[in-house]
């Protein structure tokens, strides 16, 4: 009588484990409305600033539009960046991807730039979205 075979319930949250550089998994889409979000203020320039978000996901996004073209850090590390070819002076979208607990969720930085009677231009309009809602605006 042969042994019963083992049947493997493969997890997709699993840590990866073939590649320890690896990325972990995209939170499926079913699964957005399950995090519970909260974004906060840390600091404000004028072509910066500095969101935290808490909740399901621990995270620290820096949003950085002095240089030519504009890059988002989350907890530090480079994690989108736009064209350096757009034609208006900030692009107006930077895509990015948030890792939480063993998944990774889809994030976006929505901007506009006006003018300012101290400095030539500043951030009039920025927007986080995390996982499809808007988490912080101003």
């Amino acid at each position: 009588m042969p042994a019963p075979a083992t049947t493997i319930d493969p997890n997709p949250y699993a840590p990866p484990l073939a590649d320890p550089a690896a990325e972990w998994p995209m939170l499926p889409v079913e699964r957005w409305s399950e995090l519970r979000l909260a974004a906060s203020l840390v600091s404000q320039r004028t072509m910066e600033r500095v969101v935290r978000i808490a909740g399901s996901l621990e995270a620290e996004i820096y949003y950085d539009a002095r240089m030519i073209g504009e890059q988002v850090y989350v907890n530090g590390r480079l994690r989108g960046r736009s064209s350096v070819w757009h034609w208006t002076l900030v692009a107006p979208e930077v895509e990015f991807l948030v890792e939480g607990n063993q998944f990774r969720v889809p994030a976006l930085v929505e901007v506009k730039v006006g003018p300012s009677w101290r400095t030539v231009v500043r951030l009039s309009r920025f927007r986080l979205w995390v996982a499809g809602r808007v988490l912080y605006e101003e």
